[in-house]
């Protein structure tokens, strides 16, 4: 049987989802991404080979009758990447064109059929667009240490650690804040506590979870902190997306998509809403459409997209979007 390949290789899983070349799902396999890194978090790109023809086996294919494999990954951010992942999935050896690309593209794929703008806010933050002349552009995701990953998980926990230092160092007190006292009570906050989550706040992502959890109830229960950051937030998300539609000029076409992606910006019940009105007032000719499918399914219909139009990227340059 032949089959098309879709990958969705994110910071925090690796799935491989099988389609037949009609478009129906044959089956999915899933790992943990941390399998492709080392101990100082450096991509493995070898091992890439090894676990797609474990998702091969799980799913009963066979790796002759593959005839397109599209891949979005992190990691895809240079033309030095792009030449590194090019050659990593090269070597799986099957005999159809591989396309390996930043997962924000296929997720732009998922949401808005490859052309609109998509603004992912998850554990960091991105925005992706692509006009009707094919030209495309990305925004932000430089990281939170430029705080270029405005609206993003790690963003909002950050801003929120800010106002528990003010209740360690005396200037408020605990009662002052319910967004304060639901941090410092989940995670026994003490001065050694945020000492350590300062210097390597990498190293606690159940953190970066739950505490954009607490600012949701907290700033519903006024807390004027959890105010600051969700209207912070909001306007951070809105702007990533508005200057990438500025860029591609979409205000002059005759309409475009726009979605926002990811649990930030999805699980919130104030954060999606807010951020769809403000696009809606500025482009009359926008679409704000919320996310159908995953990623994986996004990789799978460009894969099938491309097939069809007999268009292979096997031997792509990479070209600076930015």
């Amino acid at each position: 049987m032949d089959y098309v390949l879709g990958i969705d290789a994110g910071g925090s899983k690796y799935l491989v989802k099988a389609a037949t070349l009609e478009g129906k799902v044959i089956g999915e396999y899933i790992t943990d991404s941390s399998r492709l890194y080392d101990d100082e978090s450096k991509y493995m790109r070898q091992y890439v080979p090894e676990i797609v023809y474990e998702a091969l086996e799980a799913l009963g294919l066979d790796s002759d009758n593959c005839k397109y494999l599209v891949c979005g990954s992190s990691g895809v951010d240079s033309p030095q990447e792009q030449l590194e992942f090019d050659e990593a999935y090269a070597k799986i050896g099957l005999p159809c064109p591989t396309l390996v690309v930043n997962d924000t593209e296929i997720a732009l794929y998922a949401a808005c059929g490859g052309k609109g703008v998509l603004v992912i806010a998850g554990t960091g933050s991105i925005a992706a667009g692509k006009n009707s002349k094919g030209e495309s552009t990305r925004t932000g995701g430089w990281g939170v240490d430029i705080n270029s990953d405005q609206g993003s998980g790690r963003d909002i926990t950050l801003r929120a650690m800010l106002y528990v230092s003010y209740y360690l160092d005396g200037i408020i007190e605990l009662e002052e804040s319910e967004l304060v006292k639901m941090i410092v009570d989940e995670f026994n906050v003490d001065a050694n506590w945020l000492s350590n989550f300062s210097g390597d706040f990498r190293s606690y992502p159940e953190v970066v979870k739950k505490v954009p959890i607490m600012v949701d109830r907290a700033y519903e229960m006024g807390d004027p902190f959890a105010e600051e950051i969700m209207h912070r937030t909001i306007g951070a998300l809105s702007w990533l997306g508005t200057a990438t539609a500025d860029k591609l000029k979409l205000a002059e076409e005759e309409s475009f998509k726009m979605s926002l992606w990811g649990s930030v910006g999805l699980k919130s019940p104030h954060i999606y809403p807010n951020v769809k009105a403000v696009w809606e007032k500025k482009y009359p000719n926008v679409e704000v459409v919320y996310p159908s499918c995953g990623a994986a399914d996004g990789a799978v219909k460009m894969a099938l997209d491309n097939l069809h139009e007999g268009i292979d990227h096997s031997d792509k340059k990479y070209k600076e979007e930015r």
